[in-house]
């Protein structure tokens, strides 16, 4: 995946695993957070044949959610 930024300027900013749930429900024991320049830049970087290539292999490891998020300023 680290490469399929890199054309993008996409950057992982965090990749860990839970240790706490403090409020609400979630099944999901790990997260990554990258940032994009913006949500075009971000939908490019989905749609693009690298990362196209690699959803085989994403999908064989586990459940996924991707989401997208600007911030509030």
């Amino acid at each position: 995946v680290g490469r399929s930024l890199s054309p993008f300027g996409g950057e992982v900013l965090f990749r860990g695993r839970r240790t706490a749930l403090l409020a609400g429900e979630t099944d999901a024991e790990s997260a990554v957070v990258i940032r994009f320049r913006d949500g075009a830049t971000l939908q490019a970087w989905f749609e693009s044949s690298e990362y196209q290539q690699l959803i085989p292999i994403r999908d064989s490891a586990g459940d996924t959610t991707i989401l997208g998020y600007e911030p509030d300023l």
